[in-house]
């Protein structure tokens, strides 16, 4: 006999390789669970997308235009234009409270209407039936600040009136008619709901409000450079989405159309304070020039001098446009913009020019140079007046028809079709994630499952395996301890008492061999089938007309009366109590062949009657009166019982059960017995199932069926 080494083989390094096809087995044995939790991702999603309210979009197009107005000085002296806003800075723009603001007002957005317990499902059933969901419009409500974001009862009553209620606050009205009381003003204009029916009001704070309606907003350039914006606003009712995003759009264009006649305003009153001064100075220089002559007659001057004076009147009417410009930028950039710095250098060239004709002058004869200052001054002055009067004229005209560079393209329209839920964005979507939760599920139990996976396993942690039993339906009630039919009676075909048999052969030979005809089996932990196989292979054994003795040594917990369906008592505790036959204890079954000792009344001291000597007695008298005895044991791992019916075994098995007795407790089983001097035979590995993992890791499945063909 094989005497069995408490050691587990150290794992190779190869044994830490990823085996594919091992993993695909592992899919393939849970494929049930997989295709069921898939099943429920997509029943799931299905009934989200049936409770959740369908989202409409709405959309509208604006162009931007390159900045048109260009101020005249501009176009007279080469100075930049305004720059065009740049896309996102429009954005920005629209986004701004200013624009979103404007329409949370105009709409009502600050303003929450919510009918009491109408849930989601509620919803969703009311969609189905084509029922339409009752409204009431409140075009005013207002309340103190610390009674925002505070919710009241709205309270439809017969013959159009209403009333409202909340903390510390109650009010009745009629529609139409405005009610203030508490510091609060509500107007209720309509509603098509039924008396009793209640709304739940709330006036939110309007910055909430402007985010919210911020987070249902997108606007983005639909090609770069283009300068194309489209805008786009999710919501839940399409005429009001619809409403809303032609509130923000065309707030956007007032804002744009307002800021540019804002511009002109400032520029015209600049120009209109400037006339009258420029006018002053004309008119003083004419007069000085017209008594200079008086004084000392007609004087020309020569053809260089004139060249200067033109040049010298260019000049100063360039820097007199030069300083108009540098009023008006100044009130809209800083000094290190483009423009602006163009501006300044502009004027640095003019103003150097400027000093070297002043050179030049300097060099000519006194009366040349004060008729020349003199017709300068008048020049100067003529050409800037008329320039203002023509800036003037322009301003007027811009700031009553300002058309502005923003333009909407497309009104604001709402899809026909709602952009949420999909149907079948939503199926696949939970397809895909039940196939992953369950493929993860999967192999996360896979990692977590300690249990002993097959015989080959059991072979490389260098374990005699005698038998793989297939694991039978029957099987279940024998782990919760309820009778069942002897499988090897009712069902004699199965796979798993072909597997019994097979062990019945290996098992006999063993007994020829062994110093006697007892036969123990153990277990490491309960629950594992070891009754299961002791009582079906103590029936095959009896029914190869040898005589069987099946002993239940489990005097604590053992049911093998339950299953002969014979009384527990008198039992193994009674013959080794009192002076009891040993006949006397034996039940006879409906087998032929077969005895059955049963356990007897439950003894308060189990192994110290197996220490008796009336036990050892019995086991000499059992191998004289039968060919085979089975002795059925408790626990090893709980108790000690199994260790000392081994000391009288010819045969010692150990069960362990597929994917539950974890190779520790089998190898720590092994060690007591190891450490006691006493021998076990092989494993018994019961209740196998066919695993595709274990076809693709080594190459056979743990076991194999040959039933008979009932049909022939």
């Amino acid at each position: 006999m094989q005497k069995l080494q408490g050691v587990i083989k150290p794992i190779r390094g190869e044994d830490y390789l990823v085996d594919v096809r091992y993993l695909w087995g592992v899919l393939l044995d849970s494929k049930v669970l997989i295709v069921v939790l898939t099943a429920a991702g997509i029943v799931l999603a299905l009934m989200w997308g049936i409770i959740s309210p369908p989202v409409f979009q709405a959309e509208a197009l604006i162009q931007l235009e390159k900045e048109g107005t260009e101020n005249i000085f501009s176009k007279l002296y080469g100075l930049q234009p305004d720059d065009t806003s740049s896309a996102s800075t429009e954005i920005v723009l629209i986004k701004s409270r200013s624009v979103l603001g404007k329409s949370v007002e105009d709409m009502g957005l600050d303003i929450e209407i919510e009918q009491e317990k109408f849930l989601n499902l509620a919803k969703a059933g009311a969609r189905l039936l084509g029922q339409r969901n009752v409204q009431v419009t409140v075009p005013v409500f207002n309340v103190p600040e610390e009674r925002l974001d505070q919710p009241f009862s709205l309270t439809i009553l017969d013959e159009g009136r209403f009333s409202l209620a909340g903390d510390n606050v109650a009010m009745h009205g009629r529609f139409g008619e405005a009610l203030n009381a508490e510091g609060m003003t509500i107007v209720v204009s309509q509603s098509d709901a039924s008396p009793d029916t209640r709304f739940t009001l709330t006036k939110i704070n309007p910055f909430k409000a402007i985010k919210n309606l911020e987070k249902n907003l997108n606007v983005v350039e639909s090609s770069k450079d283009t300068g194309m914006l489209r805008l786009s606003l999710l919501g839940e009712d399409p005429k009001t989405i619809r409403r809303i995003l032609s509130s923000i759009s065309d707030n956007y264009v007032h804002k744009s159309i307002d800021k540019k006649s804002e511009s002109a305003r400032k520029s015209l009153t600049f120009v209109q304070h400037q006339l009258p001064l420029i006018k002053a100075q004309l008119e003083k220089a004419e007069s000085r020039l017209n008594l200079f002559r008086k004084e000392r007659g007609s004087i020309d001057l020569p053809m260089e001098a004139r060249t200067i004076l033109d040049s010298g009147v260019e000049i100063d009417s360039q820097l007199s446009a030069l300083k108009v410009e540098q009023s008006d930028l100044s009130k809209r950039y800083t000094p290190a913009h483009p423009a602006f710095r163009a501006l300044l250098e502009k004027k640095q060239a003019l103003e150097k020019a400027k000093a070297a004709l002043g050179n030049k002058i300097s060099a000519m004869p006194e009366t040349q140079q004060n008729v020349f200052r003199l017709t300068r001054d008048v020049q100067s002055a003529q050409d800037i007046y008329m320039l203002l009067l023509n800036k003037q004229q322009e301003l007027n005209i811009d700031t009553v028809s300002t058309v502005g560079n923003v333009h909407i393209v497309d009104a604001a329209e709402v899809l026909p079709q709602p952009i949420y839920p999909k149907n079948r964005q939503l199926v696949l979507t939970g397809a895909v994630l039940g196939l992953v939760l369950s493929i993860a599920l999967v192999f996360i139990r896979n990692v977590f499952r300690r249990g002993i996976s097959g015989s080959d396993q059991l072979r490389q942690m260098g374990f005699s395996v005698f038998s793989s039993i297939p694991y039978s339906k029957k099987q279940q009630g024998e782990r919760s301890g309820v009778s069942e039919p002897l499988l090897a009676i009712s069902a004699p075909d199965d796979s798993a008492i072909e597997a019994i048999r097979s062990l019945r052969t290996s098992l006999y030979f063993q007994l020829k061999q062994a110093e006697n005809k007892i036969l123990m089996l153990a277990g490491a932990t309960s629950h594992i089938g070891k009754s299961f196989i002791s009582s079906n292979l103590a029936v095959v054994f009896a029914q190869s007309d040898l005589r069987v003795l099946l002993v239940d040594a489990d005097m604590r917990r053992g049911y093998l009366h339950n299953i002969f369906n014979v009384g527990y008592a008198p039992g193994l505790s009674e013959l080794l109590s009192s002076g009891l036959a040993f006949g006397q204890a034996i039940h006879h079954t409906r087998v032929s062949n077969l005895d059955v000792m049963t356990r007897g009344t439950a003894p308060s001291n189990p192994s110290e009657l197996l220490l008796t000597p009336r036990f050892p007695a019995f086991c000499q008298w059992a191998s004289e009166h039968y060919d085979v005895v089975i002795f059925d044991t408790p626990p090893v791992m709980a108790v000690g019982d199994a260790m000392i019916i081994a000391n009288y075994s010819g045969v010692n098995l150990m069960v362990a059960r597929f994917e539950v007795t974890t190779p520790d407790e089998l190898d720590i089983s092994l060690t007591q017995f190891a450490q006691e001097g006493y021998e076990v035979n092989g494993v018994v590995l019961n209740a196998t199932h066919r695993r595709a993992a274990q076809f693709f890791r080594h190459g056979h499945y743990e076991n194999y069926q040959y039933a008979m063909n009932k049909k022939s």
